[in-house]
């Protein structure tokens, strides 16, 4: 684990790049915009919004590739001799995923508070009760979803490598986006958008990201990002990952109690 922590330094630095630079403009802002500006909230179903979007993308795809082979790496440096003293390989790969996902929870924790502390640095930042709400809301949706497409590319990886993992993972994701930023185009009326075809946004993962998309029962919270006066609540992107993420681990520990150990090494031949 020693040799990974290292890596959370990507998500200190990434929240001071991709925060801190886009909220020097303000002499003062709120702490709850401050995450749901971290949490694309502003970002619309148009073109014109994928150089903000992809921004805030890249310090997850640096994640993927810095950990798309965390529980990979076993089966190309261990070998057999490391599972033989594994009795029980499915509790070892529920292990391992938690360690991961606490890598994960670290690094999305570090971006954030990355960024707003280096924010504090240069205008004032309120804190409002809404600032807590929606920093809980943003931890499990954006750890979740992180751990489930990191996890992903882990288990594509001892099927078939770790480059076919990592472009798998990333094709999906980068496709979800690029679908939800041509969604305005695709369909012109924003009310048929909210009505007939929301389905599509609630089987995107990448929509799931966009709290702007999002609705709350919780008054202060709703009023911070129903911009759009949409019927999705966040609740249900924090079930759609969680159920994202379990499908995962169900899938990682089918393959690792089937999957012969270390007959090739993918990764060199």
């Amino acid at each position: 684990m020693r040799f990974y922590a290292k890596y959370l330094i990507v998500g200190i630095v990434s929240g001071i790049l991709c925060i801190c630079s886009n909220m020097i403009r303000n002499d003062s802002v709120n702490a709850s915009q401050i995450i749901f500006y971290s949490a694309l909230g502003l970002v619309d179903w148009f073109p014109a919004y994928m150089e903000q979007a992809t921004q805030f993308f890249i310090p997850f795809l640096l994640f993927q590739i810095l950990f798309g082979t965390y529980i990979y790496r076993h089966f190309c440096s261990a070998g057999i001799y490391f599972f033989s003293r594994k009795k029980n390989r499915e509790s070892w790969f529920i292990r391992e995923a938690g360690k991961l996902y606490l890598f994960v929870f670290i690094y999305i924790c570090l971006f954030l508070l990355s960024g707003i502390i280096s924010t504090m640095a240069v205008c004032h930042v309120h804190y409002d009760n809404t600032a807590l709400i929606i920093t809980v809301y943003y931890l499990l949706i954006y750890s979740m979803f992180l751990f489930a497409f990191t996890l992903m590319i882990n288990i594509i990886a001892i099927i078939a490598g770790s480059r076919i993992g990592f472009i798998i993972a990333a094709s999906i994701e980068i496709l979800g986006m690029g679908f939800f930023l041509m969604l305005g185009k695709i369909i012109t009326t924003e009310s048929d958008i909210a009505g007939k075809y929301i389905w599509m946004l609630k089987i995107n993962p990448a929509a799931h990201l966009v709290f702007g998309l999002h609705s709350s029962k919780i008054k202060s919270l709703n009023k911070l990002i129903n911009l759009k006066n949409i019927n999705f609540d966040l609740n249900e992107s924090v079930i759609y990952f969680f159920t994202l993420s379990i499908i995962m681990i169900f899938i990682g520990i089918f393959v690792v109690k089937k999957r012969e150990f270390i007959i090739n090494n993918r990764e060199t031949g």
